[in-house]
């Protein structure tokens, strides 16, 4: 008897591991095509790119990560994972892609593991992950590299919960208590969003049917509630440290409404993606209340809770599919409002496995009475399963570069301003000038106070050689914002080019005024200086702007210059070496500081560094070389 019991827990094991496997196969497939995506710039310069936090796993940045908030959030374990990626192969796109499918992959197995747990039907654990896994309002999740706290807290998240499930299963063993509580922690120090997990395996709990009461059922949920309050009021300190919380902009009672509106529309874009976009503005109305139609949506919401707890007697794993849904997206309803959006879909990353629980579950018991039924089911949820698939390796492609991610979001709503900033900016990091002017317009006459917009479209017209209306924009800018300190250095800047140079030094003076901090305006002063021959007064600005910026290389080589030019021949070339540190392909550092060597008698040393910027391909370095270090070899 034991020998066929141990034969049929293989049995089981095996289809358990071919179910699994299918599912990966066929979700990797859907997310292949975002390997060939780069970054965008939406908060990836931030995570990435311009992040020194990732730059090095040092235990000072280490020691950074957990110490403090990063772009209003407390998730440090994500932080950890960008620099391994980092570590890894640079800032190679690829890389940060390949590890976000990775976690999904994980989170896809996990669904499978916890399906399989609550229901023991594989073939239905299977659906439940395969439509998971390859569900397109999960793109924004798992494509955009800035959101890799999302897949990351959700790999722990779903362990934590698979754990807890387990720890009941199998007769209450601690170890698998301590692991479901460890896990969560780790969730927890990757997105302040898994705080839900404390009422989730309440949930749990109840579905096993546990008495909450009881004493001991109370005292294992005291840690997991101690870590979900400290991490939620960490979360709310984070997000006040930019103010992103938003909470005198609407009225409670508008918020019900909009706070419905977002938990209907997760529930019908899960069940079919329609619509998807990376930004879903608040609605505009010409009086600035509540559209009226909105308030039809706290009525649905209402009708789905009510359902859900009539359905809990005679149809639980039903409801317990929909409680699940309430209760992780709760606190992402816009309730607390954060940012701009009404909705975003990352935030249905973890709840959409209860809706696809629901679905699936209640088909399943109220349609697949027979065989037949069941097995028509089953290929009839492959086919849906493959159409998403389709629309999910279609909607990766969005989110391959911030002119593709933004041109998606205005087709959706052609009123997002920030949508028409980005692509803006995108364009104009892409030398498509006159695109991004009309980007740039089109954000002023949506939004007039946008000192941004009005400030970068100055900096394009710059590009263009449009100096007249350059100075417009940058005049329009400050007038617009008094504090706007880039805007009046820039102007500086296109009046030190028209040879305006009274006009360029006031300008920079009130740059320095408004912000002490600002390194540019002492830095372009000090350049500014020294074309008009005041190499002493040059100095001293340049000392400010290193002092506010150490790790610039033009800054050091331009005071290296200035004092080269009074013949501080010694100082210069400590000011190059600098520059040189900090950018070892910075080619006329290089010569210059050859130059410099020359001036001080030391021709070995310049002609070291005159073969360097012979093999920097410097202009004029093969022709140095020749008159000074060939003759010299001769």
């Amino acid at each position: 008897m034991q020998m066929k019991a141990k034969k049929k827990d293989d049995k089981a094991d095996s289809s358990n591991t071919i179910w699994v496997l299918a599912a990966l196969v066929i979700t990797f497939i859907a997310y292949i095509s975002a390997l060939k995506n780069g970054f965008t710039n939406w908060d990836d310069e931030m995570y990435i790119t311009t992040n020194t936090y990732i730059s090095s796993i040092s235990f000072e940045n280490i020691s950074a990560m957990f110490s403090h908030y990063w772009m209003a959030n407390y998730h440090p374990l994500s932080m950890l994972s960008l620099a391994i990626d980092y570590a890894i192969s640079g800032f190679a796109p690829w890389t940060f892609h390949f590890t976000n499918i990775v976690l999904h992959l994980i989170c896809t197995a996990f669904v499978y593991l916890i399906a399989n747990q609550l229901i023991k039907d594989s073939r239905l654990a299977f659906l439940i992950a395969f439509i998971f896994g390859v569900h397109t309002i999960h793109v924004e999740s798992v494509s955009w590299v800035s959101e890799r706290k999302d897949v990351l807290y959700s790999m722990f998240f779903l362990a934590s919960i698979g754990l807890y499930n387990k720890y009941i299963l199998n007769g209450l063993q601690k170890k698998y208590l301590i692991y479901s509580l460890l896990f969560f922690l780790l969730s927890l120090l990757s997105k302040g969003q898994a705080v839900s997990l404390a009422i989730t395996i309440l949930l749990i709990d109840l579905y096993h049917n546990r008495n909450l009461k009881d004493k001991n059922v109370i005292a294992e949920k005291i840690p997991y509630i101690i870590l979900a309050l400290l991490f939620g009021i960490i979360a709310i300190y984070a997000q006040q440290s930019m103010e992103a919380i938003k909470i005198t902009r609407y009225p409670f009672y508008e918020r019900i409404a909009y706070a419905s509106f977002g938990f209907v529309n997760y529930v019908f874009k899960i069940i079919y993606p329609y619509n998807l976009s990376a930004f879903y503005p608040y609605p505009s109305s010409t009086s600035g209340a509540v559209p009226p139609f909105f308030w039809i949506f706290p009525i649905l919401s209402l009708i789905f809770l009510i359902s859900a707890i009539r359905l809990w007697k005679n149809h639980k794993l039903v409801a317990f599919g929909m409680f699940f849904f309430m209760i992780n997206i709760f606190l992402v309803l816009q309730l607390l409002p954060v940012g701009d959006a009404i909705m975003a879909d990352r935030y249905a990353y973890i709840p959409s496995f209860g809706i696809i629980l629901t679905i699936l579950a209640a088909l399943y018991h109220f349609v697949g009475k027979t065989k037949s039924n069941k097995t028509n089911l089953f290929y009839a949820f492959l086919i849906y399963g493959c159409i998403l698939t389709v629309y999910t390796y279609q909607r990766n492609k969005v989110w391959n570069n911030s002119i593709s991610l933004w041109s998606d979001v205005l087709i959706k709503n052609d009123k997002v301003i920030v949508a028409w900033y980005n692509r803006g900016n995108a364009l104009k990091a892409d030398n498509k000038f006159s695109e991004a002017i009309n980007d740039y317009t089109q954000t002023i006459k949506l939004d007039n106070g946008h000192v941004g917009a009005i400030n970068n479209r100055g900096l394009t017209r710059q590009e263009l050689k449009d100096y007249r209306g350059a100075i417009s924009d940058f005049s329009l800018a400050h007038k617009t914002d008094s504090n706007h300190y880039q805007s009046v250095n820039n102007r500086g800047f296109i009046m030190e080019q028209l040879g305006k140079n009274d006009s360029a030094i006031l300008d920079y003076e009130l740059a320095m005024k408004i912000n002490k901090s600002y390194p540019d305006p002492w830095y372009n002063m000090g350049t500014l200086m020294g074309k008009m021959g005041r190499l002493k007064e040059s100095i001293p600005y340049f000392d400010k702007a290193i002092e506010l910026k150490s790790n610039d290389p033009q800054y050091f080589s331009n005071r290296a210059i200035a004092k080269a030019s009074l013949g501080m021949q010694n100082e210069a070339i400590k000011d190059f070496s600098r520059a040189i540190q900090i950018n070892p392909s910075f080619g006329n550092a290089w010569m210059n500081r050859a130059i410099a060597y020359l001036n001080n008698g030391q021709k070995g040393m310049a002609c070291r560094d005159i073969e360097k910027a012979k093999s920097l391909e410097v202009p004029g370095a093969y022709e140095m070389w020749q008159k000074v270090c060939n003759a010299n070899k001769n």
